[in-house]
């Protein structure tokens, strides 16, 4: 823009040149005119003389008035430059505008995709809240379950005492898991597999393993352990939150693709659940 300005300052500069010359030129017209009146009377009785220096007169206020009228021209062609380049530098401000608004329009858009992302990760987590409630609650009935008196032999079945058992191993990875100390949890609930590997809390557990990975940011590992609870337990209801962290955890990788395929499979087979919104809004943001 300052080359621009200066570009124009020396065309008006030339500009202002000629019109000094033309000007000049049209003072010395005037007082050849006025030479030229005061040879009127002596006219009326030529000598050779007199003829020689009138046609002389004659030529040079032709001569000038040309040169006069050629100035002129080239005035009048400086101020069509003039005003042709201030309208292109106007049009150029007016994109650089139009360009400054457009960027700040993108800056304005990103904050606000970051700001309903940070929302999505708030939903996320009370989902994550919500379901380590209805654990502990399922976990503490199964311990109060335990305490109750045992129904009479030939109604128990085998595997009875196994899912009595297991309840308070459950319940203790995941306290574990909520004091912050993920390994711990993780062995208490791998420990609790191996033993229970078919219980109703079988896949919840198995789901707590890959949140201890996802919380320590070993993404990778965490898409693994979420799907064994798809592939283990595709009745269990852990399903749709598994396969919704494993979209969240190709997302912090960067493998847009993959996180894309699993979020729209949520929202086909599981439309109605809350992991099917967060599903929606996170493609939202993909987009």
């Amino acid at each position: 823009k300052k080359i621009q300005t200066e570009h124009v300052a020396e065309m008006k500069k030339a500009q202002a040149d000629f019109r000094l010359q033309f000007e000049s030129l049209q003072a010395e017209i005037r007082n050849v005119s006025t030479g030229v009146e005061e040879y009127k009377d002596f006219a009326k009785k030529p000598t050779p003389e007199l003829i020689r220096e009138l046609e002389r007169l004659a030529i040079r206020t032709k001569l000038l008035e040309e040169k006069g009228k050629a100035l002129e021209d080239k005035n009048k062609a400086f101020e069509e430059r003039i005003r042709a380049a201030d309208e292109k530098f106007k049009w150029v401000e007016d994109r650089l505008k139009g360009a400054e608004e457009r960027a700040k329009g993108t800056e304005e858009r990103l904050k606000g995709s970051e700001e309903r992302f940070k929302g999505l990760d708030s939903k996320v987590d009370l989902v994550g809240s919500k379901q380590a409630d209805l654990d502990k609650k399922l976990s503490a009935r199964e311990s109060k379950e335990k305490e109750s008196p045992p129904p009479p032999p030939p109604d128990v079945k085998p595997s009875q005492p196994a899912l009595l058992g297991s309840a308070d191993l459950y319940k203790d990875g995941l306290d574990t898991f909520y004091r912050g100390d993920m390994e711990g949890a993780r062995k208490r609930l791998e420990t609790f597999l191996k033993n229970y590997p078919n219980t109703e809390l079988s896949d919840n557990a198995q789901f707590w393993i890959g949140e201890t990975y996802y919380r320590q940011k070993d993404y990778e590992r965490a898409i693994l352990e979420y799907e064994k609870v798809i592939v283990k337990y595709p009745e269990g209801d852990k399903v749709s939150a598994a396969m919704l962290k494993q979209g969240l955890a190709f997302l912090e990788l960067g493998d847009k693709t993959n996180a894309r395929s699993l979020l729209r499979r949520i929202v086909e087979r599981y439309p109605q659940s809350e992991q099917a919104e967060l599903a929606r809004k996170r493609l939202e943001g993909l987009k």
